[in-house]
């Protein structure tokens, strides 16, 4: 959430419960734990859920006319894994357990009525990723390959994993020529190398061929 808007404040809305968010200040509140967006068909109906108020790095992209994705495991609703589980359902097996492929509170542009699929609507065709239409921006990780592969490429792209290869961490991904090479964590905390950031790349705008992945700390 804070990836994409910049702060975990100003609610539109909240069910069940407010046991994930904290006073805000001026009568508002602030999310600080793990709620589920309200109105994705994968949120658990008795679980804390909120929609957010305000604009993200999402609504400023479409404003700016820049092709832009965001990439989540699982999205796809229609997918049956090897496994047998499809849905809200599919999982899979990691060293340490079977998880299941999708996290709502883990797709940050689903807390933002403008930026939402909460149906997980399919893209009308590879084409369409990264630009206006049915599924607004939010597709399955196997998207990204199969869009990147028919020549599709994003400017700005981001990617989450199945959750059996979650980690922690953002980290922008900047693209040249197709090919990705590692630039800098969005936490500001060092590069894998030991290498500090500098310190303008945690405060900056993404710039055009800048994939965002979730990688290992």
């Amino acid at each position: 959430m804070n990836l994409v808007s910049g702060q975990t404040n100003g609610l539109a809305q909240v069910i069940n419960g407010t046991g994930s968010e904290t006073d805000g200040g001026s009568g508002s509140l602030s999310v600080v734990g793990d709620p589920d967006p309200i109105g994705d068909a994968c949120s658990a109906p008795t679980r804390n859920q909120v929609l957010m108020s305000g604009r993200n790095i999402g609504d400023l992209l479409n404003d700016a006319g820049v092709t832009w994705g965001s990439f989540m495991g699982g999205f796809d609703l229609t997918i049956t894994n090897a496994n047998g589980t499809t849905g809200c359902l599919r999982s899979s097996t990691g060293i340490a357990a079977t998880l299941a492929d999708y996290i709502p509170h883990h797709a940050f542009f689903q807390y933002h009525a403008s930026t939402a699929n909460p149906k997980h609507t399919r893209p009308a065709s590879l084409s369409e990723i990264g630009h206006n239409g049915a599924a607004n921006h939010n597709y399955d990780i196997n998207d990204f390959y199969a869009a990147v592969k028919s020549g599709n490429f994003p400017a700005i792209s981001f990617l989450k994993s199945p959750s059996f290869r979650m980690a922690m961490r953002a980290i922008p991904i900047r693209s040249t020529n197709k090919c990705s090479s590692l630039m800098y964590s969005t936490s500001c905390r060092k590069h894998p190398t030991g290498k500090a950031p500098p310190s303008s790349s945690c405060m900056t705008t993404p710039t055009a061929g800048t994939t965002i992945r979730w990688a290992p700390s």
